[in-house]
């Protein structure tokens, strides 16, 4: 089935996910998230590590991190929209993107989860990996390309790329079948492209 055929006849109708006036204050607290996870997480590995000495102070690295995920979230809506208008079908730019940063909050929440489950019992460890990922396991192999490209991989992630499918689907009046399918197929190859970076680089570098 071709995506073509998933076209519907009703007009476009994705919203805002909130009233306007709210949104900036939104994006505030979802930038101030990201910011504070991506610092706690250079913290850690800076403590965890005491010869490392990072040239950049961690809160502007955090930073920096921060507007690589903003750019990341503006090509990520852009390639989604560019792809639905060669398609023939109209995907509100600006609201979806406003989805898109909405939905990562996902991807914070899967983070806290893991952190919170450290030294928790088996039980919440696996109930915990069933919802963020099996980075939450103590059993998962830390520091591979699988594990970073896979370890967030739960109801969570799946949420999310339902969620960004069903914006889709909503903005260009199409059915949700096409959204998933291509939602999917992003996501995976995301996925693998950043699993072969990671093995990459780690061939390349001189610390075993």
């Amino acid at each position: 089935m071709s995506f073509d055929a998933d076209r519907s006849e009703r007009p476009a109708g994705l919203t805002w996910p909130f009233v306007p006036a709210f949104i900036p204050l939104w994006y505030a607290w979802i930038a101030y998230g990201w910011w504070a996870e991506t610092l706690g997480q250079l913290q850690s590995a800076v403590a965890a590590d005491t010869a490392a000495h990072a040239a950049i102070a961690p809160a502007a690295m955090a930073s920096i991190a921060l507007i690589t995920r903003l750019m990341a979230s503006l090509s990520e809506a852009a390639f989604y929209t560019l792809w639905w208008r060669s398609r023939g079908a109209r995907l509100p730019y600006w609201r979806f993107v406003c989805w898109i940063v909405g939905l990562s909050a996902a991807d914070l929440f899967g983070f806290a989860l893991r952190r919170s489950v450290v030294d928790a019992p088996p039980a919440l460890r696996i109930g915990a990996a069933l919802l963020a990922g099996p980075a939450a396991l103590d059993s998962a192999p830390a520091g591979s390309g699988a594990m970073t490209a896979f370890g967030s991989f739960g109801v969570l992630a799946l949420l999310r790329v339902g969620m960004t499918a069903w914006a889709q689907a909503l903005g260009t009046g199409r059915q949700i079948g096409g959204p998933l399918l291509l939602t999917l197929g992003a996501w995976l190859t995301t996925r693998l492209a950043g699993w072969w970076s990671f093995d990459l680089l780690k061939g390349l570098s001189p610390v075993p």
